[in-house]
């Protein structure tokens, strides 16, 4: 294999790393628990990522759905089911038809 070629497959891309330049880290604070099989726990713990990762997209992107869904790698669509999954209430300002720069409702 050509060594140019593995030392370009171990590096990050670039949209990646503005990405992660942008938002902060998670605290995750992980707890390794016993009492509940493997698959409960990861399903648990991806859900509480998905969660927090969404929500401080949007906040990083002061809730603009287009930025938003830029900045992290996902679609829009994929960012609204996520949106909807988590139950996180976005909603439209009152602005010119066609603004893609939704409000949190308090």
């Amino acid at each position: 294999m050509d060594r140019d070629r593995i030392s370009r497959l171990g590096t990050t891309p670039p949209e990646a790393e503005r990405a992660s330049e942008q938002l902060a880290p998670l605290e995750l604070g992980l707890t390794v628990r016993l009492d509940r099989p493997f698959h409960e726990l990861k399903e648990f713990l991806v859900s509480e990522f998905e969660r927090a990762y969404v929500t401080r997209c949007l906040e990083q992107s002061e809730m603009n759905l287009s930025i938003a869904s830029r900045t992290c790698g996902l679609s829009r669509k994929h960012l609204r089911t996520l949106i909807s999954k988590y139950g996180i209430t976005v909603t439209r300002a009152v602005a010119s038809e066609g603004d893609d720069h939704p409000v949190t409702e308090p």
